[in-house]
């Protein structure tokens, strides 16, 4: 952050930073400076922070100012290891909140917005550039409960989002659900993959899914997630497979999964067999 104040006939300036609207506070940083102004470094994301500033005139401090209260951005370095940030942000009334995420080595990067709720009323958006600001027009502008499943690619690996609030807010009333993303690097080649039924066994009252793999992507195996059960299945070849059983009338959704990268996946439809004849 860069603190500015109001310049004065003094010498030079002394300032104090916590987190408690108190000068006695915890020191977050300090010093002195011939300027009106200071870089404060080592902040945590999404903290409020108190400044106090008093001038030094003929060699002697005068009197703190009051604190003066500012909010860290959200975000920050996304590591390319595979793995991804989430977020879990419950809005607050009239709030104007960013978040900042760069990509550690200039990877592509990818967010998922996973759950939410805003407003539709005026003022209230929820924006997300691929920029390090709002510069020029949001890649996704999102509003009313029309977040869930979107997601943005940043090919720079720089994304910066946006919430603005006014009345509607997670905090005032419980039907506004928190705001919930990842973000990760996109640093790999998503598989091709089809899904479609597989054999019925009316005898065991059980289903299976052919999963055809056209593409491993970047991965040498596939991990198939499914929707009903923990139990995974792990393919390391082209071609149909039959992943199961899953119990008969029972939807299933099967993933297949890049094992060393979250962001790179290819989720099949909504699957279930057709009743057995009696």
């Amino acid at each position: 952050a860069l603190v500015t104040w109001e310049a004065t006939a003094a010498q030079g300036y002394e300032y104090f930073v916590s987190d408690t609207n108190l000068i006695t506070g915890p020191e977050i940083a300090s010093g002195t400076t011939p300027d009106p102004e200071a870089p404060i470094e080592g902040l945590q994301p999404m903290t409020m922070y108190y400044v106090f500033v008093r001038s030094i005139c003929d060699g002697e401090p005068g009197i703190w100012s009051l604190g003066t209260p500012f909010r860290s951005m959200g975000g920050g370095m996304v590591v390319c290891d595979g793995t991804t940030m989430q977020e879990n942000y419950c809005s607050h009334q009239n709030d104007v909140v960013s978040w900042l995420y760069v990509s550690e080595d200039g990877s592509p990067s990818k967010l998922e917005i996973l759950g939410g709720v805003i407003s539709n009323g005026d003022g209230e958006y929820f924006k997300i550039w691929t920029a390090a600001g709002p510069v020029g027009a949001a890649a996704f502008e999102g509003t009313g409960a029309q977040l869930v499943g979107q997601s943005v690619t940043s090919a720079d690996g720089v994304l910066y989002i946006e919430l603005a609030t006014t009345v509607g807010s997670c905090e005032s009333q419980n039907w506004f659900l928190p705001l919930q993303w990842r973000v990760g690097c996109k640093n790999c080649t998503d598989p091709l993959v089809n899904f479609a039924m597989g054999e019925v066994d009316c005898e065991t009252q059980t289903y299976y899914v052919d999963v055809n793999i056209f593409s491993m992507g970047s991965s040498a195996t596939l991990v198939m997630h499914n929707s009903i059960n923990e139990s995974l299945t792990t393919l390391s070849s082209t071609g149909v497979h039959a992943v199961g059983p899953f119990p008969a009338g029972e939807p299933v959704i099967v993933t297949a999964q890049n094992p060393e990268n979250e962001l790179c996946y290819v989720t099949g439809p909504i699957l279930v067999n057709e009743p057995c004849a009696v």
